[in-house]
């Protein structure tokens, strides 16, 4: 899970510098009955901190999962960190709680107005600029305690992405399991003229080994690029996104998201476009996301749609 939740909702040019209050929801709609709602407020300026609010259900999940998370950041012209705590209640014998911290460095401090850094979409209100204006860097270390009641053996599957792929029956355990994981990601931006180019790659590890406890694939896992939510257990995840900002309205955008599992799992691969509208104060933003599973299952495709304010 890439608890940046760099999640591609990027305001337009257009938009107030340094808004001291942001806000947006988003609507996704996808393969196998998939739905679900992301809503996020972001208030303050230097200081801001950021509720996000997240349900997803779907004919795979056994469900409806919804993850509560709070982030608090100071950010400046020419570095910006903050610490994220959260959690899911427990739905289906699964539950999971998190916390962590990011930072990022702005190398050319000097140029561009506060909107957000290259690094963070859109976490950050760090300044963004114009020609070859703006190369940031940064990382984040996060920990999240999985609890699950279930245990996977051969003959059926609870869910159909990500690690839920393999041939898996859930069943209860005589007692709860608490699975530690570690999650380590590097991130950096650059500016070239109009266009924003951003990369990461996040590594995850475990406290257990997931094959030997019969792990059930965690239930809610975020990734960046990714406006749907998965099921399973990461290993590598890597992130590119590029941003085209020369249009007077609309910012669209491509994101290139590559992951391995733990328990056998294929590599997934997802791919999204879309764009952004800024319109003073009001912003609107949809995307297609197409995601293959990998192991010749069938490619799937969410659909997402939203808006939002900021002044």
């Amino acid at each position: 899970m890439n608890k940046l939740v760099l999640t591609a909702l990027i305001v337009a040019n257009s938009s107030p510098a340094r808004a001291f209050f942001d806000a947006s929801v988003t609507q996704t709609f996808g393969a196998n009955k998939y739905v679900g709602t992301k809503v996020w407020a972001d208030i303050g300026e230097e200081f801001h901190v950021k509720p996000t609010f997240n349900v997803y259900k779907s004919d795979t999940s056994n469900g409806t999962y919804k993850t509560f998370q709070l982030r608090g950041a100071y950010d400046t012209k020419v570095w910006g960190a903050g610490v994220t705590a959260g959690g899911s209640p427990k739905v289906n014998g699964y539950s999971n709680r998190f916390f962590g911290a990011d930072v990022n460095f702005s190398l050319t401090p000097g140029m561009g107005g506060q909107i957000r850094r290259l690094t963070d979409n859109p976490e950050g209100k760090g300044p963004k600029g114009s020609g070859l204006a703006r190369v940031d860097v940064g990382g984040a270390i996060f920990h999240t305690t999985h609890v699950d009641e279930l245990q996977f053996t051969a003959g059926g599957s609870r869910n159909s992405r990500g690690g839920g792929s393999a041939p898996l029956r859930p069943g209860a355990r005589p007692r709860s399991v608490n699975i530690g994981q570690t999650d380590l990601t590097v991130n950096a931006g650059v500016s070239v003229f109009e266009t924003l180019i951003s990369a990461e790659v996040t590594g995850s590890r475990y406290d257990k080994d997931l094959n030997a406890i019969a792990a059930a694939p965690a239930a809610a896992v975020q990734l960046s690029g990714l406006n749907s939510i998965i099921q399973g257990f990461p290993k590598t995840s890597m992130m590119a996104r590029v941003d085209l900002s020369m249009f007077p309205i609309v910012e669209p955008y491509v994101s290139l998201t590559r992951t391995s599992y733990y328990l056998g799992a294929p590599k997934s691969t997802a791919v999204t476009i879309g764009a952004t509208a800024g319109f003073e104060i009001l912003e609107a933003h949809g995307s297609i996301e197409t995601y293959d599973p990998g192991g010749g299952s069938a490619k799937q495709t969410y659909v997402s749609f939203g808006g939002g304010v900021r002044f």
